[in-house]
């Protein structure tokens, strides 16, 4: 994360609170699509501390919620995850 757009999003959120009659944006959600690498995920995993994770067939999900804003990292779930078989059911 390059310190400009750190000092982006506080200089952002100065701006607003000096602002208070400007409404805030519509997105209540940022959203970092895709990292590819499993040193990634945990990175994120471990910077997020308790989140949630979501997932389905191809995406895997991490979010974290400061205040009213959602933050989103999506993962390619072939990319970061390991397959594991936890037991067997015969039926």
């Amino acid at each position: 994360m390059s310190a400009s757009y750190v000092a982006g999003l506080r200089a952002l959120a100065d701006w607003y609170e000096a602002h208070p009659e400007i409404p805030a944006p519509r997105a209540d959600t940022i959203g970092y699509g895709h990292l590819n690498t499993r040193d990634e995920a945990l990175a994120v995993a471990r910077a997020l501390g308790e989140c949630k994770k979501s997932y389905d067939e191809n995406l895997m999900v991490l979010s974290r919620n400061f205040g009213p804003i959602e933050v989103r990292f999506i993962f390619y779930r072939s990319r970061v995850c390991t397959k594991r078989v936890i037991g067997e059911e015969e039926v």
